[in-house]
């Protein structure tokens, strides 16, 4: 798998009535070209709500294909795919694969070039018809995505300042909104509200920063204009003494009030920490007894679903209920994994995609104490030469970052890695709140 400096994630949409073969055929093609396409019948489950998880398939993905048929244009489900892409300003390069009524096909697509590979026309000279559209403004549709699930994941939380923008990465973001170009998707309401939202509380940390640098100024100011007067009149020394006792009695106590306001944030953070961290095993516990339920609700063999009296199991559906509640109850639970090579070191690559590979065979992940860390996306991206040089990057080894509630699931992603005879990876602490999400860094010269 390539890193995310060369890999666009591409969702294919197609009817599987009359395109299944051709979405395989081209799914093969976009791989070979360096993508990384993915198909719905791949990734649903079987009985799961399919407009929530194509939803987060759409919402994951850099640019969608829709492969044009007579089918998929009078297909509710296709149709649906293309109204949600659009809601959110995904980039939608149609395909025919098979040739449709021009005043059938859906307005919103009627209105972008399509891409032929029907009779007449070659696959090789579609395909990379297709992959050069991919690969056009591909560092600003990626960040893009990027933004996207940022600004989703903050909205989802209930708008938490902890999940904004700071810093380089706020100036990046902004870069990026005034650097859209007419042919770009382009940025939706809730990538701007974020962005915006992001620099108002950057705004109001500066302010409250500066306000407090020019208090402390003040006071120095105070305490010279007084050591001044002091040394003029002499004749009032005891006064001006007496002035300046009270200054550093005031400064004193400002430092004082200082310290006591960081213990208390001290002590907010730890009791925070600790209350995230009951509430996850609870959340855990009440999972995995809906499961367990729904299991022991199931008609046995040979047993009629319409036996009476109190020991009569009850219908399938409220089986298949239990079920989904626990499955969407496991799913809010689980954790996002990105693994980052590191540009231009040897094996950082190979290293990373052996861990994804690992850990996407995998569906959760157990400690010796006994936690549970459930498993959802793992990504394989890409840490540039330039941004490793910034402050808070600069890793030169394999580790996995982690915030200080996070070490248990941490140290669990680390044992599970080394009992598969994977990279031997350090645990270094991470300052950012990120919520669910850790970060495996291949950087060590291979």
């Amino acid at each position: 798998m390539a890193g995310v400096t060369e890999t666009l994630r591409v969702f294919i949409s197609y009817a599987r009535s009359d395109a299944s073969a051709f979405a395989d055929e081209l799914m093969a093609g976009l791989e070979a070209a360096g993508f990384d396409p993915f198909l719905d019948r791949h990734d649903i489950v079987p009985g799961e709500d399919w407009e929530t998880r194509l939803g987060k398939l759409l919402q994951q993905a850099d640019t969608v294909v829709y492969i044009l048929t007579p089918a998929s244009i009078a297909s509710e489900r296709c149709a649906w795919e293309v109204d949600r892409a659009a809601a959110l300003s995904k980039r939608v390069l149609p395909v025919v694969a098979i040739e449709v009524s021009e005043q059938q096909t859906p307005e919103k697509l009627r209105r972008l070039n399509y891409i032929h590979f029907t009779e007449g026309h070659s696959f090789g000279a579609g395909l990379k018809q297709l992959t050069t559209a991919l690969r056009t403004d591909i560092d600003w549709v990626r960040e893009h995505t990027r933004i996207a699930e940022l600004a989703a994941r903050w909205r989802e939380r209930g708008a938490d300042d902890a999940l904004l923008l700071r810093g380089g990465e706020l100036d990046m973001a902004k870069s990026w909104l005034v650097g859209w170009k007419p042919g770009a998707p382009e940025p939706t309401a809730n990538q701007r509200e974020f962005i915006n939202a992001s620099e108002a509380a950057e705004n109001a940390r500066n302010s409250a920063q500066r306000a407090q640098l020019d208090k402390l100024i003040a006071v120095q100011r105070s305490r010279g204009w007084f050591a001044i007067a002091t040394f003029l009149l002499a004749g009032v020394l005891v006064a001006a003494g007496g002035a300046l006792l009270h200054s550093v009695r005031v400064q004193a106590a400002v430092v004082e009030q200082q310290s006591v306001v960081v213990e208390q944030q001290e002590r907010y953070n730890a009791l925070l920490e600790q209350q995230l961290a009951e509430s996850r095993q609870q959340l855990l516990a009440i999972s995995e007894s809906l499961e367990q339920a729904s299991t022991q609700r199931r008609p046995q063999a040979g047993q009629s679903p319409s036996a009476s009296g109190p020991s009569a199991p009850p219908p399938a559906p409220a089986a298949q209920e239990l079920q989904r509640v626990a499955r969407e109850a496991r799913m809010a639970l689980s954790w996002r994994i990105d693994v980052f090579a590191c540009e231009g070191v040897a094996g950082a690559q190979a290293r990373a995609d052996r861990v994804a590979a690992l850990l996407s065979e995998q569906n959760q992940l157990s400690s010796a104490d006994g936690l549970q860390v459930p498993i959802g996306r793992v990504q394989v991206r890409t840490l540039s030469a330039a941004v490793n040089q910034r402050p808070g990057y600069q890793v030169d080894r394999d580790e996995i970052r982690a915030e200080a509630s996070e070490t248990a699931e941490a140290e669990a992603l680390r044992a599970f890695i080394a009992s598969r005879q994977g990279p031997q990876l350090a645990l270094r602490r991470s300052t950012t709140p990120t919520v669910s999400y850790l970060s495996i860094f291949m950087c060590a010269p291979g």
